[in-house]
């Protein structure tokens, strides 16, 4: 089950190669078919982050980190719109009250 990625921390999210961790650019842009250092095949075994390994992104083919950064950024609004709800509730609420109050003769 993919957990929630709460940073943006670029060490997470640099692509390398999974059998010697090398991670310069033309590997991280998938130009390479095998990799220079340990020679592992790139094509059969690519090019992953910390983060897809370890299960924080979900599959690796198909999440990239703009779409990261969109999902954490939806999740947010999600919650401010949330709070705002919440807060108009308790407002109608307080409201309720007050005129209920006012209107009872005492």
């Amino acid at each position: 089950m993919p957990g929630k990625l709460k940073t943006f921390d670029h060490h997470l999210l640099t692509r390398r190669c999974v059998q010697c961790g090398y991670d310069d650019s033309p590997i991280i842009s998938s130009q390479l078919d095998r990799c220079p250092r340990c020679d592992c095949d790139l094509r059969r075994r690519p090019p992953r982050s910390y983060a897809e390994m370890e299960g924080l992104l979900g599959h690796p083919l198909t999440i990239s980190s703009p779409r990261l950064s969109k999902t954490i950024v939806n999740e947010e609004s999600l919650v401010q719109r949330w709070l705002a709800v919440l807060f108009c509730a308790m407002m109608l609420i307080v409201m309720i009250v007050c005129l209920s109050a006012a209107a009872v003769p005492g």
